[in-house]
């Protein structure tokens, strides 16, 4: 009569153990995904740091203070620091970003023309990694989905 009693509840503590393995593991792999998007995130908020420079010195430049050499040096060896950076979802990211600094320095016009043109492709940029950051974060959330619903 005991080992008919001890078999069964042994088992049933091993089963419960295994489920509660897998949805440990299944936790994990969730907080694995996460970290993508967080480093993203933070790539993003760097190129988003360089256009409210760049914008930022546009202002000044439009309202009749003298847009420097330096303050344009200064954009470009940012925008190189965030090109030269991994973290960028979209493929062309750093390699617009290296040609957005490389215009700032060639551009023979006015540094507010080139401010102008600069913020443009800037915002194109950005436009395209947020797209690319909407893909990411919609594949976490299926994939997390579908573990809720094998957990459940």
């Amino acid at each position: 009569m005991r080992q008919f009693f001890w078999l069964p509840l042994g088992l049933s503590a091993l089963l419960v153990l295994l489920v509660l393995s897998g949805l440990v593991a299944m936790s994990w792999r969730n907080l694995e995904r996460l970290q993508p998007v967080q480093e993203h995130l933070a790539h993003i908020a760097r190129i988003q740091d360089v256009g409210l420079a760049m914008e930022q010195t546009l202002l000044e430049g439009l309202r009749g203070a003298r847009v420097g050499r330096e303050q344009m040096d200064r954009l470009r060896g940012d925008l190189h620091e965030v090109a030269a950076l991994e973290g960028a979802l979209h493929p062309d990211t750093n390699r617009r970003l290296a040609g957005v600094a490389d215009r700032i320095t060639a551009s023979g016009s006015s540094a507010v023309e080139t401010l102008f043109e600069t913020l443009t492709e800037l915002r194109s940029v950005l436009a395209d990694e947020r797209a690319q950051h909407d893909l990411l974060l919609l594949n976490v959330t299926e994939s997390t989905r579908m573990e809720l619903r094998l957990a459940v």
